[in-house]
């Protein structure tokens, strides 16, 4: 297996200077933000494609706000710095029970090391003791293909022939395999998250704040990218083997990076994470945050935050995701948004409550595929594979 070369983005990190936060102007930002309520509503719940008046309004408002920050002289080149990182002996702490509370990313430092799963998960673990159980499974989150159940056997023997694999949200493989979680140490987890108790699979822990909502095996090859995407829930992210790169964003700055709703995810954006920094284009505005997680590694990505992953020079990569309820009052529009969309929140029940495989969630990866295509995320076999 041979890893794709390592991309540059940490070279654009300003490793000395303090990040820039735009003050975006009140009156473009409740102009977009009313109009992409309605262009989501009508996206979600009618499946209306095309809803021109929204998407002109949001682009008029986008256009503002840079005219604004132009004539204000808003810095808009190499707002980029890392996401902060923490050595901590134990994350059952008060003080990491606090950096969660501030809902800003981190990284533990190397804190899931000594876990089971660090030292013992990689693809032969898998093969020779899940081989015949299924996943949900594509060649790339990002190319044309479809989501699909494969044997884990089947997926192993792929990554080791260097061929691309996007097997993620896996939950059903660990709630089959209770052993696997004698690996974790889940007291911990439970105890990061803030939350009181295991794992709930039921309605009225999905808004109870602090409830375990899911946990996930993520499992990829060296050519997987996600682009830009957003969710519900508090993200505890342990890398387990390889290495990921990621690119956060705050979510109020979403005007900023051309946000699209879709079926599953909650948000998608067709912006490239790496575009050039220009006057004339908001993202170059916003600041991002950047990190590089080894095994070991968590990194708290916070309720609704914008973020990029891709595989950092390895040949595959395996994460878990323990997704908790972090319901809070600082973005009201995004919560509204989500608990009137009818489409979402059935697929969030059955594939994040339930731990049903993505494939039996309403066919909700369906209308993944679909969104990906309809909005110019999706690329094509060849390209993906290029």
């Amino acid at each position: 297996m041979t890893a794709l070369p390592a991309s540059t983005l940490k070279d654009r990190v300003q490793k000395d200077k303090s990040p820039v936060f735009p003050k975006l102007s009140k009156y473009w930002s409740a102009r977009y933000w009313h109009a992409f309520a309605w262009y989501n509503i009508l996206f979600k719940n009618a499946r209306l494609i095309e809803n021109r008046w929204a998407e002109a309004e949001m682009e008029r408002a986008v256009r503002g706000a840079v005219e604004e920050l132009k004539r204000e002289g808003a810095p808009y080149q190499g707002n980029w710095f890392e996401v902060p990182r923490y050595k901590v002996d134990s994350v059952d702490t008060p003080f990491v029970r606090e950096l969660v509370k501030q809902a800003k990313p981190f990284v533990l430092e190397g804190a899931a090391k000594q876990w089971g799963a660090v030292k013992k998960w990689n693809l032969d673990y898998f093969a020779e003791n899940f081989g015949h159980q299924t996943v949900t499974a594509k060649d790339d989150l990002m190319d044309s293909g479809v989501f699909e159940p494969r044997k884990v056997a089947d997926v192993v023997a792929n990554l080791k022939a260097g061929k691309p694999v996007y097997t993620g949200f896996s939950e059903e493989i660990l709630l089959n395999n209770p052993e696997l979680f004698d690996d974790i140490n889940r007291s911990e987890v439970i105890a990061m998250t803030g939350a009181s108790k295991e794992r709930k699979r039921g309605l009225v822990g999905f808004f109870r704040k602090g409830t375990v909502i899911s946990v996930q095996l993520f499992i990829q090859g060296a050519q997987s990218h996600t682009t830009y995407h957003m969710t519900k829930f508090h993200n505890f992210f342990v890398e387990i083997a390889g290495r990921k790169e990621w690119v956060l964003v705050d979510p109020k700055y979403g005007m900023g990076i051309d946000q699209k709703p879709s079926a599953a995810y909650y948000f998608i954006s067709p912006k490239p994470v790496d575009a050039p920094d220009s006057p004339d284009d908001l993202y170059s505005y916003l600041p991002k945050m950047h990190t590089i997680v080894e095994p070991g590694d968590i990194l708290f990505v916070p309720s609704y935050w914008w973020h990029d992953v891709q595989t950092y020079a390895s040949d595959h990569v395996i994460g878990m995701a323990t997704r908790a309820s972090g319901w809070t009052l600082e973005n009201p529009l995004l919560d509204f948004l989500l608990l009137f969309d009818f489409k979402t929140f059935g697929f969030f029940y059955k594939a994040f409550i339930k731990g049903m495989p993505l494939t039996d969630a309403e066919n909700a990866v369906l209308h993944i595929d679909a969104d990906l295509k309809r909005l110019g995320v999706a690329e094509s076999p060849a390209k993906a594979a290029g």
